[in-house]
């Protein structure tokens, strides 16, 4: 902590096997103050409802030991074909020491490393007196025999997609509330493992005369979900996950997405200009890009042309007439979230972006223009997920007709109490240990009387839960204005917060009846083409401006941002007016 303190910012990290246990479960692995702050309390709150061995149980089944393992069992399976229970002292020694640093103690890539990590292990367990000097040199001088594979999984490719599953968990997972709902996770991928047999075969089979590294990643456009993922050629010699963790120059493939915002801004497939060894001047600079085998057609070729053949001279001179900064724009546009960099180069590539990140452009196009995030995760559940017993599913049905009376008690006592609250829904769990009440008000309300005469009749915890008015609509269903079924019951999971200057951005009249939902509340759909409209607007004029145009001088008046056309006041009369037509 002094270090941290020392330097301003965080250096070193967690230090207890409580703090790793947590960070593993909860947080990200960023070192900032505030991760920092949230582990203290978190881990504050484990050591208080859960006893040393519990945790110490917590953070062995979930601590990485290379190789794809995770937890214990799973190392010690990889490792030597045993249960923990049947590992030796110097086995166990072995896999103890990996946790410190996967990568590098990974006993089969780096045995030297291992076999002195095993030994600070053991020389650690003789000063606290756990065994024996003599224990101690015969664990370490005892042979070991590693079995290094997992039989439940043919593909070795396989590790590169779990260690994308944690990277990714770790990034979408909110922290609970209490440390007291450690229930396990259950998580549901989008892995094909038929496409991810193919993907490593072919790696297999093109790859295994070279030296070079590979990556690779199949994403369904429409959907964004990651189906299959390598990243390397053998998992066993490099866990390094080149997919998700390094950032390469990413070359011509630049070229469809610089071509993309030509065909925006005028050009065509049949767009000419001359491919021949040209020397651009560039500010005081000057840059001579080459084609591949210093080919040139030493003519006039098209787009369509200069894409197939990857011509260099057409996409540095595409470049260079839209604007250097105007192929990073189009990145942001389609998602890429590392910037494109406004110089001559990027027109080929010169870019390092991530793979995954990278994916994000190819994904809209490919789309027709709607955005998916790619991701490798399609659910993760919190709780045991099996059918129903017949009993189980009897006690639900009776459940629901319990509620449903249990709703018309409390409504009545309300009115009895006459308490300022308007109960929507009721629902008992199934082992009827809890009777929950949801209800909306404009205020506080003070339902301590009204939880008494419900505890009185139901004899199970009462509880009240006090929602907005969007939850309301949420709980109840309905009929949008647009005639379907409500968002918020059909896809909507969070409610984003809505204001008034997303209508305004769109132009709408601030018409409650036209603007507002079921609910009362603004529209949710306001917060859907939000983005596109501040985007859109941002090359228009607003209302009031002037503007010069091929007539004379004119005042805006109004602005249609999807159509970019308006009405604008020129010469004392209002005329209709497209804004591009100056252009």
């Amino acid at each position: 902590m002094l270090v941290n303190i020392k330097s301003g910012k965080i250096k070193q990290g967690a230090s207890t096997i409580s703090q790793q246990y947590v960070k593993n479960l909860y947080l990200t692995f960023d070192k900032t103050w505030n991760r920092k702050i949230e582990e203290a309390l978190l881990t504050l709150e484990l050591e208080t409802h859960y006893s040393k061995d519990e945790i110490l149980e917590g953070y062995l089944n979930t601590i990485d030991f290379s190789a794809g393992n995770y937890g214990i069992k799973d190392a010690s399976k990889y490792y030597f074909n045993k249960e923990p229970k049947d590992l030796t002292l110097a086995e166990s020694a072995i896999l103890v020491g990996i946790p410190r640093n996967p990568s590098y103690y990974n006993p089969i890539n780096n045995y030297d490393a291992a076999k002195k990590r095993q030994k600070e292990v053991l020389e650690s367990m003789v000063k606290n007196k756990y065994i024996t000097k003599k224990e101690m040199e015969e664990a370490y001088q005892k042979e070991l025999n590693f079995y290094g594979k997992n039989d439940k999984i043919e593909l070795s490719s396989i590790y590169y997609y779990k260690d994308a599953i944690m990277s990714e968990l770790k990034n979408i997972k909110g922290l609970p509330s209490s440390l007291l709902d450690m229930d396990g996770l259950k998580i549901y991928t989008n892995l094909d493992v038929d496409i991810q047999k193919e993907l490593e075969h072919n790696i297999d089979n093109e790859m295994k005369d070279t030296t070079l590294q590979v990556a690779s990643i199949v994403i369904e456009p429409t959907t964004g979900k990651i189906v299959a993922l390598i990243g390397g050629k053998d998992y066993s010699k490099s866990q390094f996950n080149r997919v998700t963790s390094s950032k390469r120059q990413v070359g011509s493939t630049i070229k469809p997405l610089l071509y993309y915002s030509a065909l925006e801004n005028g050009f065509t497939p049949s767009s000419t200009f001359l491919s021949e060894r040209t020397t651009f001047n560039i500010g005081n600079t000057t840059y001579s890009p080459k084609n591949a085998s210093n080919i040139y057609a030493n003519k006039n070729i098209s787009m369509l042309t200069a894409l197939s053949y990857s011509d260099n001279i057409y996409a540095m001179k595409t470049h260079l007439f839209l604007g250097m900064d105007n192929l990073s724009k189009m990145g942001k546009r389609l998602k890429i979230n590392t910037p494109i960099k406004e110089n001559a180069s990027s027109a080929l590539g010169t870019t390092e972006i991530n793979m995954i990140d990278y994916s994000n452009a190819f994904i809209t196009l490919a789309n027709e223009g709607e955005h998916v995030t790619p991701h490798i995760i399609e659910k993760i559940t919190d709780k045991i997920e099996r059918l129903a017993t017949e009993e189980e599913y009897e006690q639900y049905l009776e459940n629901l007709k319990d509620a449903s009376i249990a709703l018309k008690k409390c409504i009545e006592f309300v009115r009895e109490l006459e308490l300022e609250m308007n109960v929507v829904s009721a629902q008992f769990n199934l082992d009827r240990s809890q009777l929950l009440f949801n209800f909306t008000a404009d205020g506080r309300v003070d339902f301590r009387e009204l939880a008494k005469k419900l505890a009185s009749i139901y004899h199970t915890r009462i509880e009240l839960r006090q929602i907005g008015a969007r939850d309301k609509a949420k709980e109840i269903g309905g009929i949008g204005v647009c005639g379907g079924e409500l968002c918020c019951l059909r896809f909507l999971k969070k409610m984003d917060t809505i204001s008034m200057n997303m209508a305004k951005n769109q132009n709408l009249a601030l018409n409650p009846a036209k603007i507002n939902g079921s609910c009362g509340r603004l529209l949710c759909c306001l917060a859907y083409e939000d983005e596109t409209y501040i985007e859109a607007a941002k090359k228009l004029p607003k209302v009031g401006d002037k503007i010069k145009t091929r007539s004379g001088d004119a005042q805006v008046l109004s602005v249609d941002i999807i159509n970019h056309r308006g009405k604008i006041l020129l010469d004392g009369e209002r005329i209709n007016y497209d804004f591009e037509s100056e252009e």
